[in-house]
Parts: C-alpha cells; sequence; structure tokens
C-alpha cells in the first residue's frame, strides 16, 4: 500500500471537519496515511498513533526536523502541505533527495483575507495590492512546482491563480456519512438560529444583530458557537436590547458542535458578498445539515451553484433590512417545512459529491496517476 504524508497547520488535538474524517479515516482505507501536526505546549517528537506531534518552532524546517527524528521520508510516496507556503517551499526543497511527490492544499485564501482586512481597515489600496500581487506571485510559483494543487473550490483556484498547469482536485468542505443526524423533527418555539464559526470585522457580523435588534417583537434565540468568543463580547456591548436572547458557546470537539446545532432549527452561513467568501461554499453549511437543520445563506452566484433556494436552503442579500425580512419568515415557517429542506438539501449536498468517503476515492485515483 502506497505512502502519504500530510503536513497540516492544526494543533494537536484540533478536531478539525476536514482533516480527521477524510484523511485520517477514508483515506486510510486506500494509502497508509500519517498526518503532522504541531504542538505549542512540548518541545519534544512524539508520535500519537499513526500520526506525528511536533514542535511548532521546527514546522519551518519540518523535512530536516522529521529525518533527524527518525521519519523515513523516503518511504512516502506523496507528501502533502496544508495552507503553509513556508513549509512547502521546504518540501520542495527536497523534493530529489526523498523522490516523493508533492501536493498542495489550500483550504481557505489567508493571503487574501488579510489583504480585505487591510484595505477595510485603511481604505487604501496601492501599497496593499502591490504587495497583495507580489506575494501571490510568490506562491503561485510554489504551487506550479507541486505535482497537484487541491484547492477548496475550483472557483478559488481560477480567482486566485489562474492558468494553473498542473492536476488540479477541488476538495471542498464535506460531510462524514457516518455521522449524519436524522431528520430533526422537533422544531422549537421559540424558534432556535445557531451561526458556527470565526468572527472578525471582515464578517461584519453587526450586520446580523441589526436585523436580529428589529425583531425583538418575535420569538426567537440565537446560539454562537465560536473558539473565541473575545471579539463576539465586545460587539455585543452594542446591542443591550438582545441581552437574554443570544448565548455564546464553545465546542471542544465536532460531536459537541453537532449537538449544539441540533439544539437549533436553522443554521446562518451569511457573509459579506466579497471574494474571499464567495469562492467556495462556508464550510458551516455542512455542519448544518449533517447535523439535522437547513442554512440561511448569502446570495451568491457559488452559493446558488451549490443548493436550489427555498427547496434546500434559504438565500438573502448580506444587509439588515433583507436579513431581518427573511429570519422573520423563518420564525414564522413551520417546522415541516424546515425538515424538509434540510432533508433535500443533505440529499443534493451528497449526490454533488459532498460526502467524505466518495472524496477519499476520488483523491486516492488522483494521486495513483501522478
Amino acid at each position: 500500500m502506497k505512502k502519504l504524508l500530510y503536513i497540516t497547520d492544526q494543533q494537536e488535538y484540533a478536531d478539525h471537519g476536514t482533516i480527521a474524517p477524510l484523511f485520517g479515516h477514508y483515506l486510510k482505507k486506500h494509502l497508509q496515511v500519517t498526518i503532522v501536526y504541531y504542538t505549542r505546549y512540548k518541545d519534544s517528537f512524539q508520535y500519537k498513533g499513526d500520526d506525528c506531534i511536533v514542535p511548532e518552532g521546527e514546522l519551518q524546517n519540518i523535512v530536516g526536523y522529521l529525518d533527524k527524528e527518525g521519519v523515513d521520508l523516503g518511504s512516502f510516496d506523496f507528501i502533502l502541505v496544508r495552507n503553509r507556503f513556508d513549509i512547502l517551499r521546504t518540501v520542495l526543497a527536497h523534493r530529489v533527495r526523498y523522490g516523493y511527490r508533492v501536493g498542495f492544499r489550500l483550504s481557505f485564501p489567508k493571503t487574501e483575507t488579510a489583504y480585505a482586512a487591510m484595505m477595510a481597515k485603511y481604505k487604501r489600496a496601492f501599497f496593499p495590492a502591490l504587495a497583495l500581487k507580489y506575494k501571490r506571485g510568490r506562491e503561485r510559483k510554489l504551487i506550479e512546482a507541486c505535482d497537484l494543487f487541491l484547492p477548496s473550490s475550483a472557483m478559488l483556484a481560477a480567482g486566485l491563480y489562474p492558468g494553473l498547469g498542473l492536476p488540479t482536485l477541488p476538495l471542498p468542505a464535506g460531510i462524514d456519512p457516518a455521522h449524519v443526524s436524522a431528520p430533526k423533527s422537533d422544531f422549537t418555539t421559540p424558534r432556535r438560529f445557531i451561526y458556527v464559526g470565526s468572527l472578525d470585522p471582515l464578517r461584519r457580523f453587526e450586520t446580523l444583530l441589526d436585523a436580529f435588534a428589529t425583531l425583538t417583537r418575535l420569538e426567537w434565540r440565537l446560539d454562537i458557537s465560536t473558539f473565541d468568543p473575545t471579539y463576539l463580547k465586545t460587539i455585543l456591548k452594542g446591542y443591550p436590547q438582545l441581552s437574554g436572547r443570544i448565548r455564546i458557546l464553545q465546542a471542544s470537539n465536532l460531536t459537541e458542535l453537532g449537538r449544539q446545532i441540533r439544539d437549533c432549527d436553522v443554521g446562518l452561513a451569511l457573509m459579506p458578498a466579497l471574494p474571499i467568501f464567495a469562492m467556495t461554499l462556508p464550510a458551516k453549511v455542512m455542519d448544518y445539515y449533517a447535523a439535522g437543520v437547513p442554512a440561511l445563506l448569502t446570495d451568491t452566484p457559488k452559493n446558488r451553484d451549490r443548493l436550489r433556494d427555498g427547496d434546500e436552503a434559504f438565500f438573502c442579500a448580506f444587509d439588515a433590512a433583507a436579513i431581518a425580512a427573511t429570519l422573520e419568515s423563518l420564525i414564522r415557517c413551520d417546522g415541516n417545512q424546515l425538515s424538509k429542506v434540510r432533508e433535500q438539501g443533505l440529499g443534493r449536498l451528497l449526490g454533488a459529491g459532498r460526502s467524505y468517503d466518495i472524496m477519499a476515492e476520488q483523491l486516492h485515483r488522483r494521486l495513483l496517476t501522478l
């Protein structure tokens, strides 16, 4: 059986939605897979089952470090790198010596995110745009030196690096078929909404809060599950009228997150229609449908290409008035309709290849062609 080493940008104990099911489970049916995580709390190398844990400071020299620790890099047929271009540069530099094939996994455009945040803060285009163009050019050269590119969507690849001449296989966020909840039937009064994921100024979460603030006459509750609630607590101070209707949650693992979602009725995946958000279907949508609830998404071509409005999901423009109107209709919506939309949306996603077992088979077949 061929061997694959997957060097991630995730910490030890991270319960990541794609890494664990796709690479840590389903792909292991086809390949011998070793996943590399990092730690900030230990200064020594260790194995954790089939996987490796390395100190964070060793990531930039990961090939030399693994070699020093006795990992036989020459035994791997493939090495994949997740998101870190500095690690990719090191892996590429040693490819001839060890004879492995190299793939790069881009799950989210961090360079573009930093640029968009800078533009939102300073409103100046010239120097940030030049820096972005320069950095993207360097990234492109590294990607083109790979044997395989694994972006989270074809739209992301074409938008950031048009005309790439290497094999490309989009790997979007998916659904683990072994952890799909049964249809939800106990929709609640008051209607419960949930938002899962990161919060920062770029996501303009205040727009959602503005929408909810106009609906205080109706019965609703909002749960927000995020790893870092500090920013959220700051902006909530500006909405005292929503006190008592909002809960701040954290989930230590995907199982707990699934329970949090299932306690609610509708999942929110509303973000500004910026290019960095509009290139992929939000990963949180997979979490919502797997746990049993339908999603409300920003009305973008990418989202509409994956799910049908009213039948498989709900859509609205990203402004407070449109969001408020849609939320009101969902508050008044019959629970059976919500359940029907979730079931049809789940079927559409799984039928479109968003099941991790199918994605593992596709990735295996593509790797064997390199």
